[in-house]
């Protein structure tokens, strides 16, 4: 396992691998509702790709792709 920083290429990946730990995860805590509606916060390309270019994001990478991310810093705005 290796550790690097986000970028572009990696968008598609962390957006399927975000949606799906929150469809698994959320529902313990969440209501169906609230659960869809940040799930569906990955399909808008300009918000996701905010959350995770607009901070320092690193990624946990091997062989078989992300395992898993996390965002450090204050977010800019979207200009």
């Amino acid at each position: 396992m290796t550790i690097r920083v986000a970028n572009e290429s990696d968008l598609p990946e962390l957006s399927a691998l975000f949606r799906q730990t929150i469809l698994v995860n959320a529902p313990e805590h969440y209501t169906p509702a609230q659960t869809e509606t940040w799930a569906s916060s990955s399909s808008d390309a300009v918000h996701f790709h905010q959350l995770i270019l607009g901070v320092s994001t690193f990624i946990a990478v091997d062989d078989t792709g992300i395992l898993g991310f996390a965002g450090i810093g204050d977010r800019k705005s979207v200009v």
